[in-house]
Formats: C-alpha cells, structure tokens, sequence
C-alpha cells in the first residue's frame, strides 16, 4: 500500500484481524478472518460476487472498532488473484500479501499525520493524481482515505469532486467515526457500511484465545473499550499500561482536589503533549461518566471496576449536577482540540466545572 506525501502508513499488525496460531497480532491468510463485523462482510461480500461494486464506501464507527481493518481485507477481497470462494481473498497471492504488507503499487493510504493533525489539500490532491491513472497490476486502483473527518474543508472538496466522476478502475474506501461528520454530499455518493460495537463477552473471549490474555486483564479490557476489539488488543499490548492509567486517575483525582491555582498549573503542564492529549481526555471522561452513575444510583454498574473504591467516595462528596457539569466540560474540551483551539485555555475552563473535593 503506496502512501502519498504528507501522509504516514501504519504497518500491520491488523489488530481486528484474528492472528492464526499465536498471540503475535499477523495478519490473517484466511478470507474475511475478523472477530464479530458479519453483517458488514455480508454486505461487502454481495456487492463484490454480484459484481455491483459501489465506486466508494464510507466505513464509519468508533476509533479502534476495525473500521480500518475491514477496508484493508476488502481492498485484498477485490484484488485477489485466486479468490477460494467468491467474495474471498486467498492471502497468499501476490496481491493479498502485497496489501497486507502495505507495499501494493496500486493502493494508496492518506491518512492525518498525528492526533490533532489535519488531511491538507495538497495531499488529497496528490491522491487523486494517483487514483487516475490506470491500474499497473491490480485490476482496480484503491484509495483508503482514514478518519477522513479531519480532512480541512478545501480537502474534503477536492475529494467529492472526484467521487462525484470516479475514475472507471478507481475504488476508494473512506473511514470516519461518524459520518455526521463529512460533508452530506459525500456521503450521498457512498455506499455506508456502520460498524457497531462488539459484545463484551465477545471482546473479553477474543483477548483471551486469540492474545492469551488473563481472564481478569481481558475482562477489564474488554469493559474498558466499549466494543472496540481494535482499541482493547492495543491496549493489551502497551507494558505499562497498568501504571500508566493509575497516573491518569491520580491526575485527574487531583484536579477535584486542586484550587484554581492547582488546576491552571495542571492545565498547563497537561497542555505540553497535544498528541497524547486525546487520549487522556476520553479516559478522563470515562472516569468522570463513572462518578456521575455513582451519584445517580448506588448500584449502578462501573466501567472503570479498577478504581470502583475511590470513585465511590467522590461520588458521596458531589452532586449529579456537579458530575454531569464535569463530564461535558471534559467532552468540550476535546471537541475544542480537535478544532485547533487554544490547548492550555480549553483545560483550563474545563478544569474549573470540575467538582471540589
């Protein structure tokens, strides 16, 4: 899989791909091997033996659900030299081993460079460029266009143009989180395939056959990733990732029990690392959803069951007003990273509708 200037390519592992024999995450060398998703490889499986194949597909979900990955087994299901049945890729030809490596000349990766990075023009276009010229060994040309949703609105543009005239051997898959988020034109021109979160027996099941998992990390995990078998295996295998989200409850317990001084100083050492910044800001809201059930009802289920001790004496110390006042400041301070505002001055005025402890 080619990538285009300005873009980065994430090597393989697949981790929504179930590996064969081990725990090492490969990706798999038998047709359509995902855990969970069947209604979506159902609908890609009809289009592809009817050969009534849409000229673009709009794969939407949760980050970490397999969106990514299911376009990748599609992209190898539509190029396969020696498909065993129809629909299916073999995973041995030339074309499925060159995708799956990520080294095909006819695919084609955009992707933004980091967590708070946006999709210019200039590579969308530079795509495009490539996506009209004929295919040089695959019979068609693809295009993966990932979490298209940052794409800046001059991008998005350029790209509904071409989808509007796709090339004849043209295919491109595009994956978002919700498809709210592109423009509704482009997602008029699509063929949308949602992906739903996975059960969480089914994620804790996988964790434990498929990654050898301890049946305690794979149920927290699985509890954790709210179906997301793509986030869960990631997490899995970070080595400190028990110490590490310890530190993220102290950090965000201390923000409860900080004065305003406290939080500003918090706010700003917090704001230093943009790119981990998401990610701390969604376990944070995760902790702060907890606190508010707890104050709701006494008995209600925890996602966070690590820390269910400590969340339980917030809860007894705050109101659900104050709880519910927390959580939408944390989910509006990420919506403003992800706008490019200021970082320091968004925590900051999240910080202050945090409870006082």
């Amino acid at each position: 899989m080619l990538r285009v200037k300005c873009t980065r390519f994430l090597r393989f592992p697949q981790v929504g791909i179930m590996p064969r024999g081990g725990a090492d995450g490969r990706i798999a060398d038998m047709p359509w091997e995902l855990i969970g998703h069947e209604a979506a490889v159902d609908l890609l499986r009809r289009d592809l033996t009817a050969g009534r194949l849409a000229h673009a597909y709009l794969f939407t979900g949760a980050d970490g659900i397999g969106k990514r990955t299911l376009a990748v087994q599609f992209a190898r299901a539509v190029n396969c030299e020696a498909p065993p049945a129809p629909g299916d890729s073999c995973g041995q030809c030339r074309a499925c081993r060159l995708i799956g490596s990520g080294k095909h000349p006819d695919v084609f990766h955009l992707q933004p460079e980091g967590p708070g990075a946006r999709i210019p023009i200039d590579s969308t276009r530079e795509l495009i460029q490539a996506m009209i010229l004929k295919p040089i060994e695959a019979r068609r040309r693809i295009a993966l266009l990932t979490d298209f949703h940052r794409a800046l609105p001059n991008a998005a543009s350029t790209l509904l143009k071409t989808i509007e005239e796709p090339p004849p051997s043209a295919l491109i898959l595009i994956t978002t989180e919700s498809a709210d988020e592109l423009l509704p034109t482009i997602v008029s021109r699509c063929r949308v395939v949602p992906l739903r979160p996975l059960p969480e027996e089914e994620v804790a099941r996988a964790l434990q056959e498929r990654w050898k998992l301890a049946p305690a990390r794979a149920e927290l995990l699985a509890r954790l990733s709210g179906g997301r078998l793509g986030w869960a295996v990631l997490q899995a295998q970070l080595e400190d990732w028990g110490a590490d989200r310890e530190a993220l409850f102290q950090q965000w317990s201390q923000i409860l029990k900080g004065n305003r001084i406290a939080r500003f100083a918090l706010a700003q050492k917090t704001s230093v690392d943009r790119d981990e910044l998401r990610a701390t800001l969604q376990i944070w809201q995760s902790f702060a959803h907890d606190l508010l059930l707890r104050t709701l009802s006494g008995g209600a289920e925890l996602t966070n069951i690590d820390f269910q001790a400590p969340l339980e004496k917030m809860a007894e110390r705050t109101s659900p007003e104050r709880a519910r006042r927390w959580l939408s400041a944390l989910r509006r301070a990420e919506e403003q990273i992800d706008r490019n505002a200021n970082v320091r001055l968004a925590l900051e005025a999240a910080f202050l509708d945090a409870p006082v402890l």
